[in-house]
């Protein structure tokens, strides 16, 4: 199992701003009653192989404005505050790959920020912008630290004594790269879910690396091979879209545990 400190953070958007220059992540001030978190999410990769194209460190990306899922329910329980999350589907554990949350050939990329406005700093920021208008809580699914004196008084003026990163899927990360982090395992990705508090509306925030695989086994490690229900391969050189393949049926076992997921839904 990688070394996640798996665990979830509930609360209000006090603030949010970019990390400063040169660090590729979206900063944010959680307040959950008199407590104050830092969460930290990646808007680009740092995990990139050199040599690639740097287009190949955009993030993988998919916002669900109408989440529905049996995790919901488990949303909705959360207390206040950062706590451990059990690494199981019972206990409300994220697995992008395992855990039927969404479609991943839906998912798209974007650079972290651009000339044009149409990047991923200003697609999250507008969705953080909105939450926090109208109240609406956030939770945090990643891995919990501690941080560093100051780190994030020249953005914020002050630094909570804990924080939360990881919010991206956590498994598929090649060889090289899992010799590094330690991160491949199953049962502790991460993401960011917005509670509405005026209707049962939760908007729902997955991310992932181009470098990560989609199959993967019991250790999260990658598996080789496709099946075609994978988040699009890019064409950088063509602008073309890869393996996306909308009329490809899922694999049966993507089938199995939306039958269990609805199933347990109606329970």
């Amino acid at each position: 199992m990688g070394q996640i400190n798996y665990s979830c953070l509930k609360g209000k958007i006090d603030r949010f701003k970019p990390a400063p220059a040169g660090n590729p992540h979206l900063w944010m001030l959680i307040d959950a009653g008199s407590d104050s978190f830092f969460a930290t999410v990646n808007v680009q990769s740092s995990k990139g192989m050199p040599g690639l194209p740097v287009a190949e460190s955009y993030l993988n990306f998919l916002v669900d404005e109408d989440f529905r899922h049996p995790i919901v329910a488990h949303l909705r329980q959360l207390k206040s505050g950062l706590a451990d999350q059990e690494r199981s589907y019972a206990a409300g554990a994220v697995d992008y790959i395992k855990g039927n949350l969404f479609d991943p050939r839906k998912m798209r990329v974007l650079p972290s920020q651009s000339s044009g406005g149409d990047d991923l700093v200003h697609r999250l920021s507008a969705l953080l912008g909105l939450a926090r208008e109208q109240n609406d809580d956030i939770v945090i699914v990643g891995s919990q630290f501690r941080t560093s004196r100051g780190q994030t008084d020249a953005v914020f003026g002050e630094t909570p004594q804990f924080g939360i990163d990881n919010t991206h899927m956590a498994q598929g990360d090649p060889p090289a790269i899992d010799k590094k982090l330690h991160e491949n395992g199953t049962w502790h990705d991460g993401a960011i879910f917005l509670l509405s508090t005026n209707t049962d509306r939760v908007t729902a925030i997955f991310l992932a690396f181009q470098t990560q695989a989609w199959q993967t086994d019991a250790e999260g490690q990658p598996l080789d091979g496709t099946t075609g229900f994978e988040a699009p391969r890019y064409d950088f050189s063509g602008g073309g879209l890869g393996n996306l393949l909308p009329s490809t049926p899922p694999p049966a076992e993507f089938t199995s545990l939306n039958r269990l997921a609805t199933a347990l839904e109606d329970l």
